[in-house]
């Protein structure tokens, strides 16, 4: 378990530092309502959610349609 360790921060860091270099612009993502260890990670980072969207695609694993999120940062 790596929850709590910093391993997710370290990783996204990491992430960003990358795509800063090469001049990236921007950085999007996706999730759901549910992932909310991941959530609290991205917004941490300064990601704010730019759409929600319910979907059936997790019905058959949650049991019920799922919201899903995308989220986007802008590097400058």
């Amino acid at each position: 378990e790596a929850r709590g360790r910093g391993v997710g921060s370290a990783l996204m860091t990491r992430f960003l530092d990358c795509l800063r270099g090469r001049g990236v612009p921007g950085v999007q993502l996706a999730t759901t309502e549910r992932n909310e260890a991941a959530l609290r990670l991205y917004r941490r980072f300064g990601f704010r959610v730019y759409a929600r969207w319910r979907s059936p695609f997790w019905k058959p694993y949650a049991g019920e349609a799922l919201e899903h999120l995308r989220l986007v940062k802008e590097l400058g």
